[in-house]
């Protein structure tokens, strides 16, 4: 676990790409991908699975990871992103600013449902019900041991 913060946070504080850090930042942007190759594809799949609860929508959330997880920079961000997008009906992604700077992204999902307030709610929903399986799944493999 050390192991794996210490290579996000290296991820994060020196995988910019900016001349200063662009051999240092490229290799340990390039690590950091590698080892959320798996934890992204898993997570989707229990949004997935959390997305059978009433009020969202599974087929839709697998098709959308499907279609729309590789419209996204990041070779791993879009997994669980697609997989919200979809499982709640709403369209992620467009244009969002970073430190006052405006970045056009792909989209991804559907405008099913427009975001509204009510949005927020859903997605803390969705987000405790995958967290809860998380947990579940973790505690019946230690229990495996």
């Amino acid at each position: 676990m050390a192991a794996y913060k210490a290579i996000n946070t290296l991820d994060s504080i020196a995988g910019y790409r900016n001349e200063r850090y662009r051999e240092f930042g490229w290799a340990s942007a390039r690590v950091d991908d590698l080892a959320n190759l798996i934890p992204a594809r898993l997570t989707a799949l229990l949004i997935w699975t959390a997305s059978l609860l009433p009020g969202f929508d599974a087929r839709r959330s697998f098709r959308v990871t499907l279609r729309d997880a590789g419209k996204q920079p990041s070779p791993n961000a879009g997994y669980p992103e697609a997989a919200f997008a979809g499982a709640l009906g709403v369209q992620l992604g467009g244009t969002n600013y970073y430190c006052g700077v405006s970045i056009h992204k792909n989209t991804l999902g559907d405008v099913a449902v427009p975001l509204r307030r009510d949005s927020f709610y859903r997605v803390r929903v969705l987000l405790y019900a995958t967290e809860g399986l998380c947990v579940a799944a973790i505690a019946g493999w230690i229990g495996c041991l």
